[in-house]
């Protein structure tokens, strides 16, 4: 149990960092490609 409470809300802020680093990378090329 423990090592759903404490790994899931991690791995949770993991994934989302990546996700908004890639939207930002991505908006970043398309500003800069335009």
């Amino acid at each position: 149990v423990l090592f759903q409470q404490v790994i899931f809300p991690s791995l949770n802020t993991v994934i989302r960092d990546h996700n908004q680093l890639a939207a930002e990378l991505i908006n970043r090329l398309q500003y800069t490609s335009s």
